[in-house]
């Protein structure tokens, strides 16, 4: 997914009226998936929310990416790296249903994962000190 299609995602799918009131202080309810009218599109509970919100405001998600685009995408997301060319075709001839979740759980355990998170925490707060380390 996009940056720009994310934020605008997240920005939809944030309730105004949780703005007045800190969301620890908010009793956890049932909440039932709302209906929605493209329900192809759908792969999960999460998809429906997403989806009826965009349907709200007469936007349709975007089509789905190419097994090529998510791996490169997950790549510069997760570790901030373009993938190997290898990575990309053993990915790519991968036909087992979870091959997604096998791709995200290895960049996870990928020592540069922590590396990328950590470039981006002291680019969020300008390279100042932090743990006693000058970055």
């Amino acid at each position: 997914m996009q940056i720009t299609t994310l934020l605008i995602v997240v920005q939809l799918a944030v309730d105004e009226a949780a703005a007045t009131r800190p969301w620890p202080y908010y009793v956890p309810r049932d909440v039932h998936p709302p209906t929605v009218e493209n329900a192809d599109w759908v792969i999960n509970d999460v998809d429906r929310f997403v989806l009826c919100k965009l349907e709200e405001r007469g936007l349709r998600p975007a089509p789905a990416a190419s097994k090529r685009t998510l791996v490169r995408r997950l790549f510069f997301d997760l570790i901030g790296l373009p993938p190997m060319p290898e990575d990309v075709e053993t990915y790519l001839n991968d036909a087992a249903p979870d091959a997604y979740s096998r791709l995200v759980d290895r960049l996870l355990d990928d020592p540069r994962y922590l590396h990328a998170g950590r470039f981006r925490q002291l680019t969020d707060i300008g390279g100042s000190v932090l743990d006693g380390v000058i970055a």
